[in-house]
């Protein structure tokens, strides 16, 4: 609590008037951190109830008004085996700030067991100074910004997409969620693949889910939407949110190197003028979305790194395994959604397709030309 302030922001937003935002006392063990015993007739018991505890809080609002912007409990199965479960409101950190904070619990964890004094490293540049620096007029990068956005919108019409696209293949019902899990002989491919087209793996997932949009509607461009990291090099170890989310343009090409030029040049170009102003970022979204709705579908892209966090940890007889429990939650999405999480060694890809792209021949266009774009991956959903 004391290094990361982040973690005790609160926000007071109403109606008609600009946020409030200030920095709470360090909050009492009771409301740190929630400790209870658990009753279960298996461990496999345990570990569903554990799955439904942690899909209710990454579900149930925050109201930062009142509380704080954090969820820790200590769920307790036997003396040998806990789960230490952790969410964050989306409004105090970003994933770079939320693997920030569970770095310094395990450092600190390390500390103070081996009994040494002090914390193990300098606390980091403090949120509330930072995001004062980004809100200030002479931000630097502010003014080039606000001139790129606004030549770049001038005259911009929102994609239209047919509504005879849809009609057919709408059906009520949940998202398809599909599943990749690229290694071994697939990321050397992926790999190869990427250097040969002259981008990064990222870059060539972006043009595959503009691929995938182009096979299923009539739309000669489309807006993929990406969260930006806002950070300056000074703010690396800062936690907090600093994540912008911005589009990208892809128009429809005849030739599939040029998607990925194009994509290539406008991701360069968007995190390059990423640091807007709110007006800006308004702007921004009423124009490509008018009303907060897209006439088409929505394309989101995310990625995070999971070299970030911690991974599994030792510490003499006490191992800590983060991702050992998965949320019991579903997917809800408007459009197209691509979450990579990269590393090393694997990079997973979770693809997810809003009601409107459910139908099975739908689905089936929709992943034959992502996998393509990408060397023909193997998509499980």
């Amino acid at each position: 609590m004391r290094q990361h302030d982040a973690l005790r922001i609160g926000i007071l937003d109403e109606s008609g008037r600009d946020p409030l935002q200030w920095v709470r006392d360090e909050p009492d063990v009771k409301t740190l951190v929630d400790c209870r015993q658990v009753k279960s007739s298996s461990e496999e018991q345990f570990s569903r109830y554990v799955a439904m505890v942690l899909g209710k809080d990454l579900s149930d609002p925050w109201d930062l008004a009142v509380g704080y912007p954090f969820r820790f409990r200590i769920l307790r199965y036997s003396p040998t085996v806990h789960a230490f479960l952790a969410s964050f409101s989306h409004v105090a950190l970003d994933g770079r700030g939320v693997a920030l904070v569970l770095r310094s619990l395990w450092r600190n964890y390390e500390h103070q067991a081996a009994g040494a004094p002090g914390w193990p490293e300098p606390t980091p540049d403090s949120f509330v100074l930072a995001a004062g620096r980004h809100g200030g007029s002479e931000a630097p990068g502010r003014a080039e910004a606000a001139e790129f956005w606004s030549k770049r919108l001038a005259g911009r019409a929102p994609v239209e997409v047919p509504r005879e696209d849809f009609q057919e293949r709408s059906e009520p019902g949940e998202c398809v969620v599909a599943n990749a899990v690229v290694r071994g002989a697939e990321r050397t491919a992926l790999r190869s693949l990427s250097r040969l087209s002259g981008c990064t793996e990222f870059q060539l997932a972006v043009s595959a889910i503009a691929d995938a949009a182009f096979a299923v509607t009539s739309a000669d461009r489309v807006d993929v939407w990406m969260p930006m990291d806002a950070r300056t090099p000074s703010e690396e170890k800062t936690s907090g949110m600093f994540t912008v989310s911005l589009p990208i343009s892809v128009e429809r090409g005849k030739d599939p190197r040029q998607v990925v030029r194009q994509v290539r040049r406008e991701v360069m170009a968007v995190a390059a003028y990423r640091n807007v102003d709110s007006a800006t970022l308004t702007e921004i979204q009423e124009r490509i979305t008018p009303g907060g709705k897209t006439p088409g579908p929505k394309l989101v892209v995310s990625y995070f790194n999971r070299d970030l966090s911690p991974g599994e940890k030792t510490y003499e007889s006490f191992t800590a395994r983060p991702g050992s429990y998965s949320a019991d939650y579903r997917y809800i999405s408007s459009g197209m959604e691509l979450k990579i999480i990269g590393g090393v060694n694997s990079l997973n890809l979770t693809l997810v397709l809003g009601p409107q792209f459910s139908a099975p021949a739908v689905v089936q266009r929709v992943m034959s030309a992502f996998s393509s774009r990408l060397g023909g991956i193997s998509i499980s959903y």
